[in-house]
C-alpha cells in the first residue's frame, strides 16, 4: 500500500499538494494502523551543544532529527484525536491534564 509513497516530501511540495492527498495519506495511515516506512526516515544533523566547546570531541554534539512534514502532520492528527477521545470520555484526571490546553478542573 505504501510502496508508491515518496520518501522525502518537502514543505514546498506540501504547499503545492492538494489537501485531499494529504488527508488521504493521514486517513490511510490511521485506518491501516501503521505509518509508511518511507516516511519514518529522518535526517540526523549533529549540532554543537555550545559554541565554545571543542569541535573535535564528538560528545560535545547532540543529534537533531529532522522528520518529514507528513509525519509531523500525522503526529498532530493522532494527538488531536487521542486528546479529544480522552477528554470526551472523561478518561483524563485533572492533575494529569497539564498538557491539554483549556481543560476545566473543578
Amino acid at each position: 500500500m505504501w510502496s508508491r509513497c515518496p520518501p522525502n516530501i518537502t514543505s514546498q511540495a506540501l504547499l503545492l499538494c492538494p489537501c485531499p492527498i494529504i488527508a488521504r495519506i493521514v486517513n490511510l495511515s490511521l485506518a491501516a494502523g501503521e505509518f509508511p516506512p518511507q516516511l519514518k526516515q529522518s535526517i540526523i544533523t549533529p549540532l554543537l551543544k555550545t559554541p565554545y566547546l571543542d569541535k573535535e570531541n564528538l560528545s560535545n554534539y547532540r543529534p537533531i532529527s529532522n522528520l518529514s512534514n507528513i509525519s509531523k502532520i500525522v503526529e498532530r492528527v493522532v494527538q488531536s484525536r487521542l486528546t479529544d477521545h480522552l477528554v470526551r470520555n472523561q478518561l483524563v484526571v485533572c492533575f494529569e491534564a497539564s498538557w491539554i490546553i483549556n481543560i476545566l478542573c473543578n
